[in-house]
């Protein structure tokens, strides 16, 4: 974007004694002139649908101003400040039906991954998942424990970072790396419920966590998963079923 500057004073042309050189008005001038204003002209901003480029800067309306005036980023921070506490910034949503099998008996992560940038170290995360799992009878419906972490890392690999599960409490209260949100199993027994011999099973496993990252920086969140039985195999997705995630910031 230019801004037009005149280059011939055409009215100084005006004082000059007659058969003067500079009084002469010549065409190159003038073209000049016009030129200068095409250029001018073609590089500013329309007043309608305009496309801006660069940083363009607006003057910060009063708090509280309610109109369709433009809100700079100095605006939205300022209102954000006097939010109270609890109130939600930020929603994303994740999903993910890839099929993941797995015999470990530590956690490890799946499919279900997402991140969050915080606009505040104050701000808590709200995690949720509902993660699709199978007990699977050709491998022997292991029961799994689901958790979610934060952290990420690829299907399969030994999950890292912070597990969000509550420690247990009690005898097993010092076990920090297998404590999950919830278990499940298939029903193995020959009472007419579902067998073991005959009968793969699915559900969702539904967790929540209020995290507190302590960071203004990409923070990610994966679910993770290990086998509780002594033997087996389980799954995590399949069966053209959705799992998901919901990572909300909340004002601290």
């Amino acid at each position: 974007m230019s801004n037009y500057t005149k280059s011939t004073n055409f009215a100084v042309k005006d004082g000059l004694s007659a058969g003067t050189a500079a009084k002469r008005v010549r065409g190159t001038e003038i073209d000049d002139e016009y030129n200068a204003i095409a250029v001018a002209v073609a590089t500013k901003a329309n007043i309608n649908n305009t496309a801006l480029t660069g940083v363009p800067t607006a003057p910060t309306a009063s708090s509280g101003t309610n109109s369709t005036q433009l809100a700079t980023t100095a605006f939205a921070t300022a209102a954000a400040a006097v939010m109270p506490a609890g109130s939600v910034l930020q929603v994303l949503n994740f999903t993910e039906n890839a099929i993941h099998d797995t015999t470990s008996t530590v956690n490890v992560f799946g499919g279900l991954t997402g991140a969050i940038t915080p606009s505040a170290t104050s701000s808590k995360i709200l995690v949720t998942m509902n993660v699709n799992v199978a007990t699977v009878q050709a491998f022997a419906n292991a029961m799994v424990g689901v958790t979610a972490y934060r952290g990420s890392g690829s299907s399969g690999a030994t999950a890292s970072g912070t597990n969000l599960a509550p420690a247990f409490s009690g005898s097993i209260g010092s076990n920090t790396t297998l404590r999950n949100f919830a278990t499940y199993e298939v029903d193995t027994s020959s009472d007419g419920q579902v067998s073991i011999q005959y009968a793969s099973s699915d559900a969702t496993v539904s967790l929540s966590a209020l995290d507190s990252p302590n960071s203004t920086s990409s923070v990610g969140y994966t679910v993770a998963a290990h086998r509780t039985t002594n033997s087996g195999t389980f799954r995590m997705g399949g069966r053209a079923a959705q799992s998901s995630m919901i990572l909300m910031e909340i004002k601290g």
